[in-house]
């Protein structure tokens, strides 16, 4: 057909995968032909970014089935059809996968177990000439012999607008971080000035200038805000991966990624908040009635 640069014919069909303790989880299997390379198709790297090529014998298992029936590369699971036939199969390596549940079986060891090969799907990579494909994978469900179809660009659309909500939860989570570090480094400051009143009129009695007063006592909250940041970035990314780990969705695998500028953000932003608080601050030294 007009607009299809190359295409992968494959099996498709809903299997229980079951792991040694008994525990199912329903997921899709595809079935990739003898010859094809599936990972011309779909990209199927470890959890170090490395391309996993689909073995003969063994399968491919995605990282969030992998984690919800608890099982690693190496162990062994058991694939039942519709038909209620299961065979045991052992898994080859766990892949990332981050929307929807997959097993990947090559066409020799499927046939071996569950029988003749039958191909009912096929993955296609379109050529420059379509510039709309969701338009183009609309198009093909009018096809009488087409069931269903969609384009990854709207995989991916459905995504964003299905998870926009998290994303306007993380921003509020930012920002209310963000009031409250300020709070607290305004609240310690008012607190550590009043409480040394005395010894910081004292200061003044014995000649210190004002910007030499007021350093005595910004240094010390800037060494505390350094210390923050250095202690709460670590901490908060072990607290981050807590929170993505309390994520869980039986289809959606969220993966913890911060990008480095993140950190300096955050760092940058403490540091900010000390030097506006100090400002403020400064105004209270001087008001110090020696």
């Amino acid at each position: 057909q007009a607009g299809i640069q190359s295409y992968l014919n494959v099996q498709m069909e809903t299997v229980k995968v079951v792991n040694l303790a008994g525990e199912d989880e329903s997921m899709q299997m595809v079935v990739v032909p003898t010859g094809g390379r599936l990972s011309d198709y779909v990209l199927t790297p470890d959890a170090e970014g490395t391309q996993i090529t689909l073995p003969e014998n063994g399968i491919l298992l995605t990282q969030n089935a992998a984690d919800l029936l608890n099982v690693k590369s190496g162990d062994t699971v058991s694939l039942q059809n519709t038909d209620l036939e299961e065979h045991s199969m052992g898994v080859a390596a766990v892949v990332n996968n981050y929307l929807g549940n997959n097993v990947y079986v090559s066409q020799q060891q499927y046939e071996a177990l569950f029988g003749q090969f039958k191909p009912n799907a096929a993955f296609i990579h379109l050529n420059q000439t379509v510039t709309d494909a969701k338009a183009y994978a609309a198009d093909v469900r009018n096809e009488s012999f087409v069931l269903s179809s969609i384009s990854t660009e709207a995989l991916r659309d459905n995504f964003i607008q299905n998870f926009s909500l998290l994303n306007a939860v993380v921003l509020l989570l930012i920002v209310l971080a963000a009031g409250l570090a300020f709070l607290v480094l305004f609240t310690l400051s008012n607190t550590n000035i009043s409480e040394r009143v005395r010894e910081l009129a004292t200061i003044k009695v014995l000649g210190f200038f004002d910007n030499e007063g007021h350093s005595y006592v910004n240094k010390e909250m800037f060494i505390l805000t350094l210390l923050g940041v250095l202690i709460g970035l670590p901490v908060g990314r072990v607290v981050a991966a807590l929170v993505i780990g309390a994520l869980k969705f039986p289809s959606v695998n969220f993966a913890l990624t911060i990008d480095p500028l993140s950190y300096v953000y955050s760092a940058l932003i403490s540091i900010a908040f000390a030097i506006l608080v100090g400002l403020f601050t400064n105004r209270s030294l001087d008001q110090i009635n020696m």
